[in-house]
């Protein structure tokens, strides 16, 4: 039996959640190519450069995924001549002979535009992170290009400080939320950036989603389910991401002279949650409170029952006053908050599929099972091998 290749993961510190998805991604990869994996974090000072050098050296890896971008990076060339691949990094920035594996976050830029437009929010802002990070400059301009096609103009403003700063950020958009016209569409480039718009507006008095409808970017739970209320997102496939890194890094490290591989991966949907509830519910404080329950407890199997009992009032008047605010029943919020949660699941392949149904609150896997192939046309696990996982 041939020795064990030794892989290194750098990962990078900043977004733990974040990391721990894609990881768990390319693991399920490395147990398939059997590796002996090796973890280094990174969390962006200049003085560790030397350090995982040393480990490079030291490990004399087969291959190297690295989260971490930064220019040094490129410049020093830390991994000299062993196979290589970048995850999530900027394109653009990369030697042509780079590979690299990384988030096309088009189609979660529209998805947000498109979920403001559908609430028919009269104004919209876009808050960047800082201006020298390309990513936000990039979803920025798409964000305000998809809503300036409809006519709308977008309020823009970019972080001054890394979204870590958290005080000096609330400072410098506190300001900002005030003076924008309400009510207002709010896309934040990040979850991290999310969070600090909805702790701001809190301090400042504003009203979440009466004023301020805001929803971010990677579905990072840690951080979407701390803010008060609960930030909706749009979740990233990073499951997938790290999967396909595996892949590529197999590619480059069974053939070094094979050319770069680049591939992107995507994003499985919004996960809406109570920072985006439909704008008309704001003059129904019942249905807005419905709305907020239907989103945490769908998966605990709540029927719409449960859900009139939380509204206080006949089942008749609260369907009735539900179905008036929102455009649709209690019944059919609840089975899509349920599927929501199920394409979730799905992404990920350490869940079994037989224990999903379960999990987002259906009665049994037969039911879930025909619904989804009746929404779908595809059944789960058709579902999940056509999403490559």
């Amino acid at each position: 039996m041939p020795p064990r290749k030794t892989v290194l993961v750098l990962q990078y510190q900043e977004n733990a959640s974040v990391t721990r998805t894609w990881v768990r991604g390319f693991l399920r990869f490395a147990k398939t190519a059997n590796w002996c994996l090796q973890t280094l974090s990174y969390s962006g000072e200049l003085k560790q450069l030397r350090e995982i050098r040393e480990a490079v050296r030291y490990l004399a890896p087969d291959g190297v995924v690295s989260a971490c971008f930064t220019r040094e990076f490129v410049r020093r060339r830390l991994f000299c001549d062993i196979p290589h691949v970048w995850f999530d990094a900027p394109v653009c920035e990369l030697p042509t002979e780079d590979s690299v594996i990384w988030h096309d976050d088009q189609y979660a830029v529209e998805l947000v535009a498109d979920e403001f437009l559908n609430l028919n929010l009269p104004n919209y802002a876009v808050v960047g992170d800082l201006a020298v990070r390309k990513w936000s400059s990039r979803r920025i301009r798409m964000f305000c290009q998809r809503i300036e096609a409809q006519g709308f103009k977008a309020e823009t403003v970019e972080l001054k400080e890394p979204s870590t700063e958290t005080v000096c950020n609330l400072k410098q958009i506190g300001p900002w939320l005030l003076a924008l016209p309400k009510p207002c569409g709010v896309f934040a480039v990040s979850d991290r950036i999310g969070a600090c718009v909805i702790t701001a507006a809190n301090r400042l008095g504003l009203r979440i989603p009466e004023d301020l409808v805001v929803i971010g970017i990677d579905n990072d739970e840690d951080i979407c389910l701390s803010t008060i209320p609960p930030l909706s997102s749009v979740a990233t496939d990073w499951e997938k991401g790290g999967f396909l890194a595996g892949e590529a890094l197999a590619c480059v490290m069974r053939d070094p002279s094979h050319g770069p591989v680049r591939r992107p991966f995507g994003d499985l949907g919004l996960i809406r949650r109570a920072s985006s509830a439909p704008l008309r519910t704001r003059a129904n404080a019942r249905v807005a409170e419905a709305s907020a329950f239907i989103r945490a407890h769908a998966c605990e199997g709540i029927s719409v029952d449960d859900v009139v009992r939380h509204m206080g009032c006949s089942r008749r008047l609260a369907l009735l006053r539900y179905q008036e605010a929102t455009g649709h029943s209690i019944f059919s919020e609840i089975r899509d908050v349920k599927f929501a949660h199920v394409l979730v699941l799905l992404a990920r392949r350490d869940v079994q599929i037989g224990a999903i149904a379960n999990r987002c609150g259906w009665k049994s896997a037969m039911s879930l099972r025909t619904y989804f192939e009746g929404r779908t046309g595809m059944t789960l696990r058709a579902w999940r091998a056509a999403q490559g996982l």
